[in-house]
């Protein structure tokens, strides 16, 4: 069994790299807690920032598929072709062709002072050792999403590009773990590594639907439709639909008209009485849900007028009772219809 490696002269050190991840969570999470919109909006702040987040990113993605081994880690591996706490993820099979190699890089790394990045199994990179990379991108995706999407367009290109590639990689681990472990129900092969390979795959599928999400709202921001209802529909946007106008008391008498709207996103809160505990241990709890807004700006009228609204709030399928800018009351519905210009 060959067994793929990179050789440097540089020894990029892991505990340097977490030490890194975890300072720039400290600083989002103090830059979250204080006014910093003239920090966040200069140029210089989100080039400094996206150049972070690129080198990290790029660095967890390495360290996810790469072992690094140096000197003392060699010495310490060398020695201990039995042991399998020192090869942890790797499987029996394999742990002989391993140490294999581990020897025929000693020269290259001790007497040389090079460093020796081995290709991981498949089984290494899946294993709980390396969860710790997992977390680290998908952090730097997550936090550093709204930079990599509002600097540069080749920033966008390469954010969606890991975004798609994490996405594809996490589906094909599930998919493999699941039959996996369906053949080995199949043969009654089941233990202790059943519920493991249970737990990566519902845990892959998770991040696989994170990993959509974030590909979905980054394309809706940048590049998405403002149009109602839409799957890549934009967060925010102006446009025009048209609308049903009805006069004051009339119920069949109405006008189709063109309408400035206004589409936002709101986050709002309500109280659950039922709450969570049991008996006299229950009690309320604050529950928090996103939904769209559909504003009427302005209204246009056959004659080149034109009527305003201050606060006319609509809803898809449903009328709402608006009062314009000269006091009368209309009631308006709005169609799906958009105004193609």
């Amino acid at each position: 069994m060959k067994i793929k490696s990179l050789i440097s002269d540089q020894f990029l050190n892991p505990r340097i790299h977490t030490y890194a991840v975890l300072f720039l969570i400290i600083v989002e999470m103090v830059l979250a807690f204080i006014n910093t919109s003239r920090i966040h909006d200069s140029q210089i702040f989100k080039m400094i920032s996206l150049f972070l987040y690129s080198f990290l990113l790029i660095w967890s993605i390495f360290y996810l598929f790469f072992d690094p081994i140096d000197e003392t880690r060699l010495l310490k591996l060398k020695d201990n072709p039995s042991n399998h706490q020192v090869y942890d993820g790797v499987p029996e099979n394999k742990i002989t062709a391993l140490h294999n190699f581990y020897q025929s890089i000693y020269d290259s790394v001790v007497k040389k002072g090079k460093t020796v990045y081995q290709l991981k199994f498949y089984e290494q990179i899946i294993s709980p050792d390396n969860w710790g990379n997992y977390l680290k991108i998908f952090f730097l995706l997550f936090a550093g999403g709204k930079i990599f999407n509002s600097v540069l367009p080749v920033s966008f290109i390469f954010y969606e590009l890991i975004v798609l590639l994490s996405l594809i990689g996490c589906v094909y681990v599930a998919l493999k773990q699941f039959f996996i472990g369906f053949r080995n129900n199949q043969l009654n092969d089941l233990g202790a590594s059943h519920s493991a390979l249970s737990f990566i795959v519902i845990g892959h599928l998770i991040l696989a639907y994170l990993l959509f999400a974030w590909a979905k709202n980054s394309i809706s921001r940048n590049y998405g439709e403002e149009r109602l209802g839409s799957f890549f529909e934009k967060p925010e946007y102006k446009t025009q639909y048209y609308v049903l106008i009805f006069p004051d008391n009339s119920i069949s008498k109405n006008y189709k008209l063109v309408a400035d709207i206004e589409v936002s996103s709101e986050i709002d809160s309500y109280e659950d009485d039922d709450g969570s505990g049991i008996g006299v241990f229950a009690y309320p709890i604050t529950r928090s849900y996103s939904h769209r807004l559909i504003n009427i700006d302005k209204v246009y009228l056959p004659n080149g007028g034109y009527l305003t609204f201050d606060d006319c709030e609509l809803e898809k399928n449903a009328k709402a009772y608006c009062t314009d800018q000269d006091g009368r009351q209309w009631t308006i519905e709005l169609t799906p219809e958009k105004v193609i210009r």
